[in-house]
């Protein structure tokens, strides 16, 4: 894995060497790397399955950054109430074929229009079924922005309320969202569900759309992002406007179903700020979330 940042030593060379000697001193310096290709942005695709097939799948997105994200149909397909389970896993891919941790091989074949997906589970037995790959997306930034980066701090401010017009807000490293909840119950928000297991492991984009925060242990938030449009300043620095919305009625008090915000990244880091809302009782606070992110890779 590689750091985020690299250090050197500076070394400030001693004066002339006469009656006494001047000690010389170092510092460090902090250069910026600025963010590769990811490892599998040119095989990166999604995989969507029709709704009757044999295999109980939805769809497989194989991710820029080298993550399976598996949507498997759980209960019985033609129940309106079915319910879809998300799973993330990592995969490796070679030679057309990609291979995802504790669920088999995955092959995708392209004849005229029509796409196959071959699966091959922990039975040995391929299972061929017809699949739809949705386009990706390209333009300026979208290559910069779709990978799985991992949180460095989170801050959150929170306004509304009987607080003053700045609010209250604190910094937290890493992104527990379980104590940010806690955080604001200390401060006389009122949140009634519980909120537990949602320690942040990493939050991915792909080129396809797709939002995805995986955490340690409660279920990942899954959904679609969509961009205002990428703008460059004088300094490569990127910047735009986001919306996002959560698949299958996910989100909590912290991270809503839906919501808007911003991306701004500048090599290596990027910093994604999510504006949401808590309700408590008859009041409605207003919060910003923001994510200051650094590429998995590194």
């Amino acid at each position: 894995m590689k750091k985020a940042f690299k250090f050197a030593l500076a070394a400030m060379a001693a004066a002339a060497m006469t009656l006494s000697c001047t000690p010389t001193t170092t510092e460090e310096k902090e250069v910026a790397e600025p963010l590769e290709t990811p490892e599998y942005a040119e095989v990166a695709q999604k995989i969507e399955f029709a709704k009757d097939n044999t295999l109980g799948l939805r769809s497989i997105e194989f991710t820029e950054s080298g993550l399976a994200i598996i949507e498997r149909i759980q209960g019985v397909k033609s129940d309106p109430t079915e319910r879809v389970i998300i799973e993330v896993r990592t995969y490796t891919y070679n030679g057309n074929v990609f291979t995802i941790t504790e669920f088999g091989t995955v092959t995708v074949t392209t004849s005229g229009s029509n796409t196959t997906a071959t699966v091959t589970g922990s039975d040995g037995k391929p299972v061929s079924e017809p699949v739809t790959v949705p386009e990706k997306q390209d333009g300026t930034g979208i290559e910069a922005l779709c990978r799985t980066w991992v949180v460095e701090e989170t801050s959150i401010t929170i306004k509304g309320g009987s607080f003053s017009s700045a609010g209250i807000g604190r910094t937290f490293r890493g992104c527990n969202v379980d104590a940010i909840a806690e955080y604001a119950k200390e401060n006389g928000v009122n949140i009634t569900e519980q909120i537990v297991g949602y320690n942040v492991k990493s939050i991915s984009y792909t080129a396809t759309g797709t939002f995805l925060i995986d955490f340690e242990s409660a279920e990942d938030f899954k959904g679609e992002w969509k961009l205002g449009g990428f703008k460059a300043d004088a300094n490569g620095v990127l910047t735009s406007s986001f919306d996002y919305e959560l698949d299958y009625e996910l989100g909590n008090s912290i991270i809503n179903a839906n919501a808007s915000g911003n991306i701004v990244i500048k090599d290596p880091k990027c910093v994604v700020t999510i504006n949401g809302a808590i309700s408590s009782g008859s009041t409605t606070y207003t919060t910003a979330i923001e994510f200051v992110l650094k590429d998995s890779a590194k």
